[in-house]
């Protein structure tokens, strides 16, 4: 994890971000030419990070941060999967065993829980196999999506909470 600091002027008043980063984790004996990947996430100062551990994930990239806050405490977790057209991706079958996995983890979280994901899946079309085991997954652990309108720049809607 990397921890930047960033200051937002906003009027005459200035507020204390920080940007955790998540690097994508590659393989040593993998040769990539491509920069950039991994996941993060601002929050607004004052807060204070709990220890949170998550598994490592081979087919999803993931993190966790619990923060304590005046009256409780509350676990983030970001998933982000590659579309299928990157080299990172894998197969879909062992993304949505580990998906799974990774669902049982965060429902044993002690406190309240948020996810946020980018999963790079279209949902327009229920009737896709894929679709449809992921939607199953999803129903079976009691998660639904907030939105319901195009979230895409080809007018279709990528899963995302």
């Amino acid at each position: 994890m990397i921890r930047h600091k960033v200051r937002r002027r906003h009027m005459t008043q200035t507020t204390l971000y920080t940007f955790l980063s998540f690097p994508r984790n590659v393989a040593k004996n993998v040769s990539c030419t491509v920069t950039g990947g991994g996941t993060g996430l601002f929050i607004r100062e004052p807060f204070t990070k709990l220890p949170s551990i998550l598994p490592n994930y081979s087919y999803f990239e993931s993190f966790s941060v619990t923060l304590k806050l005046p009256h409780s405490k509350i676990s983030f977790f970001n998933i982000y999967r590659p579309p299928s057209s990157s080299q990172f991706s894998k197969p879909f079958s062992v993304f949505l065993d580990e998906f799974n996995f990774f669902l049982f983890v965060t429902e044993t979280t002690p406190y309240e829980f948020l996810i946020t994901a980018d999963f790079n899946l279209y949902v327009d079309n229920p009737a896709d196999n894929l679709i449809f085991q992921f939607l199953s997954v999803l129903s079976w652990f009691n998660l639904t999506q907030h939105f319901d309108f195009p979230t895409h720049i080809k007018n279709q809607t990528l899963w995302t909470w």
